[in-house]
């Protein structure tokens, strides 16, 4: 699995595992993707501009997010921070959310803590689907990334984490492959399946993201984003 794969597989895992089915995206979700951008790039610069922050988010987490989202991020982040958070970090935003003053890094130990255990997570899940390929005498190389597959198959997916069963949905023979290996972890390894569900569920969040769709939207308890 090259990096660029694996970095789209772990922010699917991670935007899943920020949100946890909370109905406010924007607060569990946005807020704090855009902190970890502004702690990974502010690092000893004191500040940068909206597409500093574009950049760092599509450098950590492979998206692509568009610049007037990345502004209202940034207003939110200050608009959550207390009087004393802002002088401890010296943040101050100029231009509506253009630029910003950063003289000290965020605290976020947890929001690591949390991405490096999706990204064990996916690797175990990445090891179990070259393995059942070996098993099944298939060549890695000759096959689709698993991102490519959970990008490109929303629709199926949706009616595979419904229990419905994938042999009876379309799904296009390139990635016939990976639809068997969710049949194969559903029926034999929870853990691994449940590792799937939130690559799934990342997906549509990261796809809200790079759309740049309502920031407003809510969902009422038992919705769920498929």
């Amino acid at each position: 699995m090259n990096d660029v794969e694996n970095k789209l597989l772990v922010s699917y895992s991670f935007l899943a595992t920020l949100n946890d089915n909370n109905s406010d995206l924007f607060e569990s979700v946005y807020i704090p993707l855009c902190k970890r951008a502004l702690c990974h790039y502010s690092t000893g610069k004191g500040g940068g501009k909206d597409t500093d922050v574009q950049n760092e988010i599509k450098k950590l987490f492979g998206l692509e997010i568009p610049i007037y989202l990345i502004r209202q991020m940034l207003r939110a982040v200050e608009k959550q921070l207390t009087k004393n958070e802002k002088n401890r970090l010296h943040f101050v935003l100029f231009e509506n959310g253009q630029s910003f003053q950063l003289q000290s890094s965020f605290q976020i130990d947890e929001l690591e803590r949390k991405y490096n255990q999706e990204k064990r997570n996916v690797n175990a899940l990445q090891l179990a689907f070259e393995e059942y390929l070996k098993a099944n005498s298939i060549s890695y190389n000759q096959t689709f990334p698993f991102s490519e597959f959970i990008s490109q198959n929303q629709r199926v997916l949706s009616s595979f984490f419904k229990t419905q069963p994938l042999p009876n949905l379309e799904i296009d023979d390139t990635f016939i492959n990976h639809g068997k290996f969710l049949e194969f972890i559903s029926e034999n390894n929870d853990s691994l399946y449940q590792i799937a569900e939130k690559l799934y569920l990342g997906s549509i969040i990261a796809s809200f993201l790079e759309a740049g769709l309502d920031l407003d939207i809510k969902f009422t308890t038992g919705d769920h984003y498929y």
